[in-house]
């Protein structure tokens, strides 16, 4: 299993007061790692990058308030506006058994139990009461699958229909709820 060499643990989404704090989008299970991380990349979405000491770090809300050594002003922080914060892989939380990073679910090969390929998981959705796998249908799950759009099928993330995840072999095995096939 490939693991990228960054991950992506919150997005700056606006300023906080006038001293260079902002407000972060956690993009993790794990806010906690805003006051412990020894240091963030800001990556924005015009390509500049710049590594970030985080000093103090609380949260609010559904937010964190981050304060880092490097910005001491609301105009240091405004071009930084949409900017995702990244941590070195080797900084990532163990989960649980039978919990996943979603970058460790992308592009597995999904199957139903009774072998036919479906297509590739090519997103997770957080809705609400549980986690949705979107499966981007290939072309022989098109023509069979009956509730979908033709190109992607939505799976709930619950026990019944999710049966097994390998990540060594790059697979996932489900079962279709009936009405599905």
């Amino acid at each position: 299993m490939r693991v990228p060499k960054r991950i992506v643990v919150g997005e700056i989404v606006s300023t906080q007061g006038l001293k260079g704090e902002m407000r972060i989008r956690p993009l993790t299970d794990f806010p906690e790692r805003f006051g412990h991380t020894k240091e963030l990349v800001a990556v924005h979405p015009t390509g500049r990058s710049m590594v970030f000491t985080p000093v103090t770090a609380r949260q609010q809300g559904r937010v964190i308030i981050l304060k880092c050594a490097e910005l001491d002003s609301i105009e240091e922080v405004k071009p930084w506006i949409g900017a995702e914060l990244t941590i070195d892989s080797s900084e990532l939380m163990p989960l649980p058994e039978g919990r996943y990073y979603v970058f460790q679910l992308i592009g597995l090969k999904v199957f139903t139990e009774a072998g036919l390929y479906l297509g590739e998981l090519s997103d997770v959705l957080f809705p609400g009461a549980n986690d949705v796998y979107v499966i981007k249908l290939s072309e022989e799950a098109k023509a069979k699958v009956v509730y979908c759009d033709g190109k992607e099928l939505l799976l709930p993330v619950i026990d019944e229909v999710i049966l097994d995840t390998d990540l060594e072999q790059g697979k996932m095995t489900v079962r279709l709820l009936e009405g599905l096939l």
